[in-house]
């Protein structure tokens, strides 16, 4: 098992990397208020025109998330330093929203991993990015 030190091989990333790193993956985790507690939810995303966008099915992510502000975190391990980028904001549902930059969004594909359907599109409007790397220790 690795281990890192976080406190003295922390390294922040720039704006481009975390955008960078938000385009390349396809799998995060987005983080939002469940009545009293956090509830935190893994989901395949698309990063595309400056939003990260996820589809779901009626249920918990559609019924909470929408018109809120939410978090969402992506991470991964380059086997020499691990990094994360985190991105607050406001989400809102836009599988009928009109305009070119939706109707973009909503050609693009998402990986759908769990059952069921998944026709609503949610999308979420960054506010706040920034990321991190740690490196290996020697």
């Amino acid at each position: 098992m690795k281990v890192f030190d976080f406190t003295s091989s922390m390294e922040t990333l720039s704006l481009e990397e975390c955008h960078g790193l938000l385009a390349r993956e396809s799998t995060g985790r987005v983080a939002f208020a469940d009545d009293e507690f956090p509830m935190i939810l893994p989901v395949n995303y698309a990063y595309v025109d400056g939003l990260v966008a996820f589809r779901t099915g009626a249920g918990t992510k559609l019924s909470k998330i929408p018109m809120h502000p939410v978090a969402f975190e992506v991470d991964g391990d380059e086997g020499s330093y691990v990094w994360s980028v985190l991105v607050r904001g406001h989400a809102r549902e836009v599988t009928t929203a009109l305009g070119a930059r939706y109707e973009e969004l909503r050609r693009t594909r998402i990986p759908i991993v769990a059952s069921g359907d998944k026709g609503h599109w949610i999308a979420i409007e960054i506010a706040d990015i920034t990321g991190r790397s740690f490196a290996s220790p020697s």
